[in-house]
């Protein structure tokens, strides 16, 4: 008889404690790394800006961020009440962009912008922020071929203009024969300042001028950037 009620008694309090457990509410929890020691007389934590999206498209565009402000002076920062426990875009960025997250993991190429929400994690994201390329995202005009390597082309071509977009997509826009074409590249690789291009669609149609795979350097974020393919070499300013 003792044996059943202690059983039941354990059964009631094991009940009552199940009831009572709530997950943790969603969060994102970030701890900044020091800064690399030439940048740290040049900006602080309290420098750094976030702003937190519920998708790439809206991370992409720049529209409706969930949350955004600054880290604190100590590097941390704790986002919680977020719609759900799911991977998040996050931008982490100075004002002047010269420091930021837009990138490329060396692993798989995935974006260095996508967080998972970590309420059940004993640890915060740690993140090393350091120089990026952002700063050469937008519109650049045709400035200069300064190579033109290999053989002569068999159709008369003229250079444009070139987009770099916060996706990893670049446009670049040529006159072949008259005709307007836009082609898109994918960036499959960044490092220090070289972008490694490969070639995903051609319209109106494909022209075998646009080559699989094309290298853009950055010379100077703010003022020119250099597309070389085959020996070919052309410099593009900022619009």
């Amino acid at each position: 008889m003792i044996k059943k009620l202690l059983l039941a008694l354990v059964s009631i309090l094991a009940l009552s404690c199940s009831s009572e457990y709530e997950p943790p509410a969603p969060r994102l929890w970030f701890q900044l790394s020091e800064f690399e020691e030439e940048l740290q007389n040049k900006y602080s934590f309290s420098d750094i800006n976030y702003k937190i999206y519920n998708t790439q498209e809206e991370w992409a565009q720049e529209t409706n961020a969930l949350f955004s402000g600054k880290f604190d002076e100590t590097g941390e920062l704790t986002i919680e009440n977020l719609p759900g426990s799911k991977e998040y875009y996050v931008d982490i960025y100075t004002d002047d962009n010269f420091l930021s997250n837009w990138g490329l993991n060396f692993s798989d190429s995935s974006s260095m912008a996508v967080f998972r929400s970590n309420e059940g994690s004993g640890l915060p994201h740690g993140f090393n922020i350091n120089k990026s390329s952002k700063t050469a995202l937008g519109e650049w005009r045709l400035n200069q071929v300064i190579q033109q390597g290999g053989p002569s082309p068999s159709q008369d071509r003229t250079f444009v203009d070139l987009t770099i977009n916060k996706d990893f997509e670049v446009i670049i826009t040529d006159s072949i024969e008259g005709v307007e074409y836009k082609a898109k590249y994918t960036i499959m690789s960044m490092r220090d300042d070289r972008l490694d291009l490969e070639l995903k669609s051609v319209s109106p149609r494909f022209n075998e001028l646009f080559r699989d795979e094309a290298v853009i350097s950055i010379v100077d974020e703010n003022e020119s950037i250099i597309l070389s393919f085959e020996g070919i070499n052309i410099e593009y300013k900022r619009k």
